[in-house]
């Protein structure tokens, strides 16, 4: 039986048990894409999911077929993997690079979102025949991590960089096999995986453009998010006036995408520090950026220029009543922005009562792991210490305090003119209820 791409939702939503991964499905706007090959997910450039599908693709296969490709993207949806891919992404610099990680996105996501459909309960028993190549599917397959050697069950992030390493190796020997050089090699490996027919996540990116800065990839990363949990609880929300069930497989992941965190600290934390980083001025001869024409907190006029660099003051209370975790869990958090963010460097102080370390970070190499303290709390040494750095080339712009809190104030005299944020750990008191910003740190 063949079906266009409305009749074959129509059927499954009133036929196949009012089919959950339809409903979801059908209700992301659906773009006609000849010659595709296939169907697969999109985004636009104002953080819409999209669908994108091959009419031929649709009326030639089986129905079994097509209710499998519908729930692999569904998946990926619920998994976030567009947003989790932006996230990476945004961090990488170089147009190389860039091409790299998406030579083998499709690959690391597509085999992440299969291994969770093979969990559900006789999976292999009533889906086997279409999920794998046989006669009914012509040899088509869906992607497995036993196919690239790849462990089982694990996160897409993991089979991301798995893949890129396998890449460089696979480089190596294209090199050596050629008589060129590693990079020539890896750029004709990256362009043969981009171009593959098979490639179904095209749409994940070429709807933004090639310019677009890192501080939009994370903007529109953000949207991707709350607009991926409008979509599903709209669709949860359906369901449920229908009586239809929700497939097990599927519970869990809903219940995490739409439990909203109570401060997606990461997210706040960087647009504050960007923030501030936006309303630096330095004397310049460069020209005004029409682009900043009308943007709050940025001038664009002539004899200006942004000065780009940025310092983090991070404090790190190491007294005896911060654990071992509690100090991994903002240090990760702070590093990771330093990392991802262009000029931006890291001032760390490790203290307890008192100021024991001060160094500068640029690099995750550069980080002391041997953390010094573990006495009693006191917040003021490190005030004091950004109020000296105030007066040098060092100067920060903004101080960050992990801590849990429980230490008095700090005293008037030692606040410092610069935006300051505490992060507290999840069970943690605000030392300052009228001084910062108080932002609640919660396990990744």
């Amino acid at each position: 039986m063949n079906f266009t791409l409305s009749e074959a939702f129509t059927y499954l939503l009133s036929v196949h048990k009012r089919n959950f991964y339809a409903r979801i499905i059908s209700a992301l706007t659906r773009i006609e894409k000849p010659g595709m090959g296939t169907m697969g997910v999109g985004i636009s450039p104002e953080g819409k999911y999209l669908l994108y599908y091959d009419p031929e693709f649709v009326e030639k296969i089986p129905l079994q077929e097509l209710v499998l490709t519908c729930q692999h993207e569904v998946f990926h949806l619920l998994l976030g993997h567009i947003p989790r891919f932006l996230d990476l992404l945004s961090g990488l610099r170089s147009e190389r690079e860039k091409q790299k990680f998406h030579s083998v996105m499709n690959l690391a996501t597509d085999c992440a979102v299969n291994e969770v459909m093979r969990s559900e309960q006789r999976f292999e028993e009533r889906f086997g025949r279409w999920f794998n190549a046989t006669e009914e599917t012509e040899g088509r397959c869906f992607l497995t991590p036993e196919m690239f050697k790849l462990q089982r069950n694990q996160p897409y992030e993991v089979y991301q960089f798995q893949l890129l390493k396998d890449l460089e190796k696979s480089a190596q020997a294209l090199a050596d096999k050629l008589g060129i050089d590693q990079k020539s090699a890896e750029d004709i490996l990256s362009t043969f995986f981009s171009q593959n027919p098979g490639n179904t996540h095209e749409g994940w990116t070429e709807g933004v453009g090639k310019d677009i800065q890192s501080e939009e990839l994370q903007g529109l990363s953000d949207k991707l998010r709350q607009e991926g949990r409008r979509v599903i609880q709209k669709a949860v929300e359906e369901q449920q006036k229908s009586r239809g069930t929700i497939p097990g497989a599927m519970q869990d992941l809903i219940a995490d995408l739409l439990t909203q965190p109570t401060i997606p600290w990461p997210q706040v934390l960087r647009s504050l520090c960007m923030r501030t980083r936006q309303t630096k001025l330095a004397r310049g001869i460069s020209r005004p950026n029409r682009r900043l024409y009308g943007v709050p907190d940025i001038l664009p006029f002539p004899g200006k220029a942004r000065d780009n660099r940025f310092t983090i003051a991070f404090a790190l209370d190491t007294s005896g009543s911060m654990s071992t975790t509690e100090l991994k869990m903002g240090l990760e958090e702070i590093v990771n922005i330093v990392t991802t963010e262009q000029d931006v460097s890291l001032v760390v102080m490790y203290c307890d009562a008192d100021l024991h370390v001060t160094y500068d970070v640029d690099n995750v190499s550069d980080i002391d792991l041997n953390v010094t303290g573990r006495g009693g709390t006191d917040f003021n040494p490190p005030f004091k210490k950004v109020r000296e750095l105030l007066t040098t080339d060092r100067a920060p712009d903004v101080l960050v305090y992990a801590t849990d809190g429980y230490a008095p104030e700090p005293e008037p005299e030692n606040r410092v003119p610069i935006p300051v944020i505490w992060l507290l750990t999840p069970n943690g008191r605000e030392p300052s209820p009228d001084y910062g910003i108080h932002l609640r740190m919660e396990p990744q």
